[in-house]
């Protein structure tokens, strides 16, 4: 989705732990909550950081996923639900940039 529009580092940029400039802070600093608050803080701030022209990369890590936590949240119709709820929260930072 994100690569077609031209954001091909955005493939899936919204979560975990991210570095940045003391330059790019202010997006995150002056969030005001305005795509609805929950996870699009996450979101909202580093897009925008983007459409100011700041360059936005992943960087690839070692990563094995807890098999444990996998095994909780498969079938598990409260994790579907909240993944949902983020998607949606994701697609509401989206409308307002």
């Amino acid at each position: 989705m994100f690569a077609a529009q031209g954001y091909p580092d955005l493939v899936d940029p919204f979560f975990g732990p991210f570095a940045s400039t003391v330059s790019a802070l202010r997006f995150w600093r002056d969030y005001d909550g305005r795509g609805g608050d929950q996870w699009d803080a996450l979101i909202y701030p580093r897009l925008q950081a983007r459409k100011a022209g700041l360059r936005i990369r992943s960087v690839s890590v070692s990563y094995q996923h807890p098999e444990e936590m996998t095994r909780a949240e498969q079938h598990n119709i409260s994790f579907t639900i909240k993944r949902i709820k983020q998607v949606c929260s994701s697609a509401v930072s989206l409308r307002h940039i």
